[in-house]
Protein backbone atom coordinates (compact mmCIF):
# COMPACT_ATOMS: atom_id res chain seq x y z
CA UNK A 1 0.00 0.00 0.00
CA UNK A 2 0.89 3.64 -0.06
CA UNK A 3 2.51 5.04 2.37
CA UNK A 4 0.62 7.70 2.61
CA UNK A 5 -2.80 6.00 2.98
CA UNK A 6 -4.39 5.30 6.24
CA UNK A 7 -3.77 1.46 7.37
CA UNK A 8 -6.74 1.66 9.94
CA UNK A 9 -9.45 -0.46 8.71
CA UNK A 10 -13.21 0.95 10.30
CA UNK A 11 -13.52 -0.60 13.40
CA UNK A 12 -10.10 1.83 14.75
CA UNK A 13 -9.56 5.39 13.82
CA UNK A 14 -6.27 7.03 14.16
CA UNK A 15 -5.01 8.70 17.14
CA UNK A 16 -3.24 11.57 18.02
CA UNK A 17 -1.99 13.45 20.73
CA UNK A 18 -4.15 16.73 19.79
CA UNK A 19 -6.59 17.65 22.01
CA UNK A 20 -8.05 20.08 19.88
CA UNK A 21 -7.85 20.67 16.19
CA UNK A 22 -6.28 23.77 14.81
CA UNK A 23 -8.53 24.90 12.79
CA UNK A 24 -9.45 28.12 14.84
CA UNK A 25 -6.26 29.70 14.04
CA UNK A 26 -6.83 30.20 10.57
CA UNK A 27 -9.47 32.49 11.45
CA UNK A 28 -9.69 36.19 8.86
CA UNK A 29 -11.58 38.44 8.84
CA UNK A 30 -11.88 39.30 5.08
CA UNK A 31 -12.01 35.42 3.74
CA UNK A 32 -9.36 33.02 2.87
CA UNK A 33 -7.82 31.29 -0.45
CA UNK A 34 -8.56 27.60 -0.42
CA UNK A 35 -5.38 25.90 0.87
CA UNK A 36 -3.67 22.37 -0.09
CA UNK A 37 -4.73 19.93 2.38
CA UNK A 38 -5.31 16.64 1.21
CA UNK A 39 -7.57 14.06 3.07
CA UNK A 40 -7.33 10.41 2.71
CA UNK A 41 -10.09 7.04 3.18
CA UNK A 42 -10.13 4.58 5.57
CA UNK A 43 -9.73 1.32 4.63
CA UNK A 44 -12.08 -2.00 4.56
CA UNK A 45 -10.56 -4.41 6.91
CA UNK A 46 -8.30 -6.99 4.66
CA UNK A 47 -10.62 -10.17 4.27
CA UNK A 48 -13.28 -9.34 6.37
CA UNK A 49 -16.95 -9.68 5.26
CA UNK A 50 -18.28 -6.11 6.44
CA UNK A 51 -21.79 -4.85 5.11
CA UNK A 52 -21.59 -1.56 3.19
CA UNK A 53 -23.96 0.35 0.68
CA UNK A 54 -23.03 2.03 -2.88
CA UNK A 55 -22.88 5.74 -2.25
CA UNK A 56 -21.68 8.53 -5.62
CA UNK A 57 -18.49 8.89 -6.84
CA UNK A 58 -16.97 12.33 -6.99
CA UNK A 59 -15.81 11.85 -10.79
CA UNK A 60 -16.81 9.70 -13.87
CA UNK A 61 -14.68 7.06 -14.40
CA UNK A 62 -13.29 8.82 -17.97
CA UNK A 63 -10.85 10.34 -14.81
CA UNK A 64 -10.49 7.68 -12.60
CA UNK A 65 -6.43 6.58 -13.20
CA UNK A 66 -7.62 3.34 -11.52
CA UNK A 67 -10.84 2.77 -14.21
CA UNK A 68 -13.51 1.44 -12.78
CA UNK A 69 -13.98 2.78 -9.07
CA UNK A 70 -16.61 3.14 -7.48
CA UNK A 71 -17.50 4.12 -3.80
CA UNK A 72 -19.15 2.61 -0.83
CA UNK A 73 -19.58 3.40 2.70
CA UNK A 74 -19.72 0.88 5.73
CA UNK A 75 -22.95 0.48 7.63
CA UNK A 76 -22.67 0.10 11.46
CA UNK A 77 -19.74 1.59 11.97
CA UNK A 78 -18.14 2.20 15.76
CA UNK A 79 -16.86 5.80 14.94
CA UNK A 80 -15.85 6.97 18.33
CA UNK A 81 -15.16 10.61 19.81
CA UNK A 82 -12.79 11.30 17.31
CA UNK A 83 -15.33 11.78 14.82
CA UNK A 84 -17.48 13.73 17.45
CA UNK A 85 -15.00 16.10 18.31
CA UNK A 86 -14.00 16.69 14.90
CA UNK A 87 -17.37 17.68 14.05
CA UNK A 88 -17.79 19.90 16.73
CA UNK A 89 -14.67 21.53 15.82
CA UNK A 90 -15.84 22.31 12.34
CA UNK A 91 -19.10 23.52 12.85
CA UNK A 92 -17.09 25.74 15.51
CA UNK A 93 -14.75 27.02 12.60
CA UNK A 94 -17.20 27.87 10.31
CA UNK A 95 -19.17 29.65 13.01
CA UNK A 96 -16.71 31.86 13.94
CA UNK A 97 -14.29 32.62 10.67
CA UNK A 98 -14.83 33.98 7.43
CA UNK A 99 -15.98 31.82 4.23
CA UNK A 100 -13.03 31.80 1.25
CA UNK A 101 -12.77 34.88 -0.71
CA UNK A 102 -12.01 32.24 -4.06
CA UNK A 103 -13.60 28.99 -5.77
CA UNK A 104 -11.50 26.08 -4.78
CA UNK A 105 -10.02 24.34 -8.44
CA UNK A 106 -11.44 21.02 -8.75
CA UNK A 107 -9.74 18.28 -6.89
CA UNK A 108 -8.72 20.95 -3.80
CA UNK A 109 -10.31 19.69 -0.39
CA UNK A 110 -12.49 22.39 1.76
CA UNK A 111 -15.37 22.91 4.30
CA UNK A 112 -19.00 22.68 2.89
CA UNK A 113 -21.48 24.62 5.55
CA UNK A 114 -25.04 23.69 5.50
CA UNK A 115 -27.96 24.07 7.83
CA UNK A 116 -25.04 25.07 10.43
CA UNK A 117 -23.67 21.78 10.32
CA UNK A 118 -19.67 21.44 8.01
CA UNK A 119 -18.98 18.63 6.03
CA UNK A 120 -15.44 17.82 4.75
CA UNK A 121 -15.85 18.20 1.37
CA UNK A 122 -13.58 17.53 -2.70
CA UNK A 123 -14.49 20.21 -5.13
CA UNK A 124 -15.28 18.19 -8.13
CA UNK A 125 -16.79 20.64 -10.68
CA UNK A 126 -17.47 24.29 -11.42
CA UNK A 127 -20.87 24.09 -9.41
CA UNK A 128 -20.56 20.85 -6.92
CA UNK A 129 -18.13 19.20 -4.53
CA UNK A 130 -18.53 15.92 -3.12
CA UNK A 131 -18.78 14.92 0.64
CA UNK A 132 -15.86 12.56 1.60
CA UNK A 133 -17.70 11.60 4.28
CA UNK A 134 -21.40 10.85 3.09
CA UNK A 135 -20.59 10.40 -0.61
CA UNK A 136 -23.25 13.19 -1.61
CA UNK A 137 -22.52 15.45 -4.48
CA UNK A 138 -23.95 18.97 -3.48
CA UNK A 139 -24.56 22.26 -5.91
CA UNK A 140 -22.85 24.97 -4.06
CA UNK A 141 -21.74 28.74 -4.04
CA UNK A 142 -18.93 30.48 -2.54
CA UNK A 143 -20.42 31.67 0.39
CA UNK A 144 -20.97 28.09 1.33
CA UNK A 145 -17.63 27.56 1.60
CA UNK A 146 -14.58 27.45 3.57
CA UNK A 147 -10.99 26.71 4.04
CA UNK A 148 -10.14 23.15 5.34
CA UNK A 149 -6.55 23.13 7.63
CA UNK A 150 -4.50 20.13 8.50
CA UNK A 151 -6.15 19.01 11.69
CA UNK A 152 -9.73 18.87 10.34
CA UNK A 153 -7.65 16.32 7.72
CA UNK A 154 -6.16 13.84 10.13
CA UNK A 155 -9.19 11.34 10.29
CA UNK A 156 -9.49 8.92 6.87
CA UNK A 157 -12.47 9.97 5.38
CA UNK A 158 -15.50 7.63 5.80
CA UNK A 159 -16.27 7.32 1.66
CA UNK A 160 -14.32 4.17 0.44
CA UNK A 161 -12.89 3.95 -3.39
CA UNK A 162 -13.16 0.37 -4.16
CA UNK A 163 -12.99 -2.30 -7.76
CA UNK A 164 -14.17 -5.55 -8.33
CA UNK A 165 -11.90 -8.05 -7.59
CA UNK A 166 -10.80 -11.09 -10.02
CA UNK A 167 -12.21 -9.77 -13.58
CA UNK A 168 -10.88 -8.22 -16.66
CA UNK A 169 -13.10 -5.69 -18.97
CA UNK A 170 -13.87 -6.80 -21.93
CA UNK A 171 -15.35 -3.04 -23.20
CA UNK A 172 -13.74 -0.13 -21.08
CA UNK A 173 -14.63 2.60 -22.18
CA UNK A 174 -15.70 5.60 -19.93
CA UNK A 175 -19.79 5.29 -21.18
CA UNK A 176 -19.24 1.58 -20.18
CA UNK A 177 -18.14 1.81 -17.09
CA UNK A 178 -20.17 4.59 -15.73
CA UNK A 179 -23.38 2.92 -16.63
CA UNK A 180 -22.05 0.09 -14.46
CA UNK A 181 -21.32 1.66 -11.82
CA UNK A 182 -24.96 3.53 -12.14
CA UNK A 183 -25.96 0.42 -12.61
CA UNK A 184 -24.50 -0.83 -9.32
CA UNK A 185 -25.47 1.80 -7.16
CA UNK A 186 -29.06 1.37 -8.30
CA UNK A 187 -28.52 -2.38 -6.99
CA UNK A 188 -26.76 -1.63 -3.51
CA UNK A 189 -29.94 0.88 -3.41
CA UNK A 190 -32.28 -2.49 -3.90
CA UNK A 191 -30.92 -3.97 -1.10
CA UNK A 192 -31.99 -2.27 2.16
CA UNK A 193 -29.77 -4.75 3.82
CA UNK A 194 -26.43 -3.67 2.19
CA UNK A 195 -23.98 -5.39 0.31
CA UNK A 196 -21.40 -7.54 1.65
CA UNK A 197 -17.77 -6.55 0.64
CA UNK A 198 -14.91 -8.40 1.18
CA UNK A 199 -11.26 -6.97 0.26
CA UNK A 200 -8.59 -9.38 -1.29
CA UNK A 201 -5.90 -6.75 -1.86
CA UNK A 202 -5.18 -3.17 -2.29
CA UNK A 203 -4.52 -1.43 -4.99
CA UNK A 204 -2.86 2.32 -4.38
CA UNK A 205 -5.71 4.40 -2.84
CA UNK A 206 -8.34 1.60 -4.12
CA UNK A 207 -9.75 -1.52 -1.95
CA UNK A 208 -10.41 -4.49 -4.43
CA UNK A 209 -13.25 -6.55 -2.87
CA UNK A 210 -16.00 -8.95 -3.89
CA UNK A 211 -19.11 -8.28 -3.42
CA UNK A 212 -22.19 -9.75 -3.04
CA UNK A 213 -26.12 -9.18 -1.66
CA UNK A 214 -28.33 -12.10 -0.36
CA UNK A 215 -32.02 -12.12 -0.85
CA UNK A 216 -34.42 -15.14 0.49
CA UNK A 217 -31.04 -17.28 0.74
CA UNK A 218 -29.40 -17.04 -2.44
CA UNK A 219 -26.53 -14.88 -2.96
CA UNK A 220 -25.50 -12.90 -5.78
CA UNK A 221 -22.20 -11.86 -6.63
CA UNK A 222 -21.42 -8.79 -8.82
CA UNK A 223 -18.77 -9.62 -10.85
CA UNK A 224 -20.63 -13.01 -12.00
CA UNK A 225 -23.46 -10.40 -13.17
CA UNK A 226 -21.58 -8.52 -15.04
CA UNK A 227 -19.72 -11.40 -16.70
CA UNK A 228 -22.87 -12.60 -17.43
CA UNK A 229 -23.85 -9.47 -19.66
CA UNK A 230 -20.40 -10.22 -21.31
CA UNK A 231 -19.07 -6.99 -20.03
CA UNK A 232 -15.86 -8.70 -18.79
CA UNK A 233 -14.62 -11.63 -18.26
CA UNK A 234 -13.66 -13.63 -15.02
CA UNK A 235 -10.07 -13.92 -14.53
CA UNK A 236 -9.01 -17.17 -12.94
CA UNK A 237 -6.58 -18.47 -10.68
CA UNK A 238 -4.04 -21.76 -10.15
CA UNK A 239 -4.15 -23.23 -6.63
CA UNK A 240 -1.53 -25.82 -6.62
CA UNK A 241 -2.36 -28.59 -3.71
CA UNK A 242 0.04 -31.28 -2.62
CA UNK A 243 0.20 -33.50 -0.22
CA UNK A 244 1.72 -33.62 3.23
CA UNK A 245 4.35 -35.79 2.10
CA UNK A 246 5.29 -33.96 -1.07
CA UNK A 247 5.61 -31.03 0.48
CA UNK A 248 7.83 -31.88 3.64
CA UNK A 249 10.36 -33.83 0.26
CA UNK A 250 10.59 -30.74 -1.08
CA UNK A 251 13.93 -30.75 0.80
CA UNK A 252 14.91 -33.24 -1.57
CA UNK A 253 16.38 -31.30 -4.92
CA UNK A 254 15.04 -33.81 -7.41
CA UNK A 255 11.53 -33.10 -6.10
CA UNK A 256 11.84 -29.72 -6.01
CA UNK A 257 12.89 -29.54 -9.98
CA UNK A 258 9.65 -31.49 -10.66
CA UNK A 259 8.07 -29.05 -8.92
CA UNK A 260 8.74 -25.84 -9.78
CA UNK A 261 6.12 -23.69 -7.97
CA UNK A 262 7.75 -24.99 -4.88
CA UNK A 263 11.84 -24.73 -3.44
CA UNK A 264 12.94 -25.82 -0.45
CA UNK A 265 13.26 -22.10 0.56
CA UNK A 266 9.56 -21.82 0.41
CA UNK A 267 7.87 -21.14 3.97
CA UNK A 268 4.87 -23.59 4.11
CA UNK A 269 2.44 -22.74 7.21
CA UNK A 270 -0.32 -24.63 6.33
CA UNK A 271 -1.17 -27.79 4.39
CA UNK A 272 -4.33 -28.93 3.64
CA UNK A 273 -5.01 -32.90 4.11
CA UNK A 274 -8.62 -33.96 2.87
CA UNK A 275 -10.79 -31.49 5.66
CA UNK A 276 -7.95 -31.73 7.95
CA UNK A 277 -5.18 -28.72 8.36
CA UNK A 278 -1.76 -29.62 9.65
CA UNK A 279 0.97 -27.09 11.20
CA UNK A 280 4.30 -27.39 10.09
CA UNK A 281 6.81 -26.14 11.94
Amino acid sequence: MDEERFKESIFHTRTTQQKKYPGERLIASKGREPSAVKCFSQDLPLGIATKVRVVNSPYSCEYEKYGFVFHVVPLDQNLGEEYSALQREMNRFCLKSSSLRAFPTVGQYVLFFRANIAYRAVCNSDLTVYLIDTGEVVPTKLSQLWDISDGFALLPGLVIPCSIFGISWVKSSPFVLDNCRNALKQWSDSYVNGLTATVNKYSGLVNVVQLEAMADGVIENFAVSITAKGLCTRQSYTHNRYSRETLLDIRNSEASRRMPYLSSKNYVEEIIIGLQTVSVA
